[in-house]
């Protein structure tokens, strides 16, 4: 009987080398960010945080990369397109109520994001489909006017979509997939929690998500 692809643990090389230079910490990043501008935060948190393997994949860089390379091939995306936001890429928690609190696999979120015009495209008729029928009056009106400011922010939170396969394929399809993710890490002894998948229409939309989450730390 062939095995489920939730139960088979991603193949991937594991490198002897590990990654050594530790992660930027709260504290280290509060206090360089007093001394930053717009343009040098951008740049700082793309150094140290964005695009350095993830923190909770610290000790084994090559299962991320497996990750985001399986993920990439279902989206059709490059692999480079995907990447990790909250505790799991950074180490702790952004969040207000639990700022500073450090990443945990067994009890964490996993906050995927994908960065590419033509995927956010694909999603574009999808997107104005549950707008349009939200609008008003509705269980998900609330969620309707969410996806739309959002829109206009450049990016969309996909878990404000109900995965509806019959409306809405590719949407409910990469949510699927997140599931699939998170399952199969289980086999290699993460314990993570789904939360949100972002969708940024452009390099610029994640800018500025990044200047709007790091600035009030």
């Amino acid at each position: 009987m062939a095995t489920s692809i939730r139960q088979q643990p991603f193949e991937y090389y594991k490198a002897c080398k590990g990654v050594t230079d530790p992660q930027v910490t709260h504290n280290e990043l509060q206090t360089e960010l007093r001394s930053l501008d717009r343009t040098a935060l951008i740049m700082f948190v793309r150094a140290y945080v964005q695009e350095r393997t993830p923190a909770a994949f610290a000790s084994e860089p090559m299962l991320w990369e497996a990750v985001r390379e399986w993920f990439a091939g279902r989206l059709q995306v490059h692999p480079r397109e995907i990447g990790l936001s909250g505790s799991a890429q950074s180490g702790f928690s952004l969040k207000v109520a639990k700022r500073g609190v450090p990443f945990d696999p067994n009890s964490s979120d996993l906050d995927l994001f994908v960065v590419s015009e033509n995927y956010f495209s694909s999603l574009d008729r999808e997107l104005r489909l549950f707008i349009s029928s939200n609008s008003s009056d509705t269980s998900y009106t609330s969620q309707a006017a969410t996806v739309e400011k959002q829109l206009h922010m450049g990016y969309v939170d996909l878990n404000q979509v109900p995965a509806n396969h019959d409306k809405y394929p590719i949407l409910a399809a990469a949510r699927n997939d997140v599931s699939i993710i998170i399952s199969r890490l289980q086999l290699h002894n993460f314990n993570l929690k789904p939360s949100h998948l972002r969708v940024y229409r452009n390099w610029g939309s994640l800018s500025a998500w990044v200047r709007r989450s790091y600035s009030n730390l």
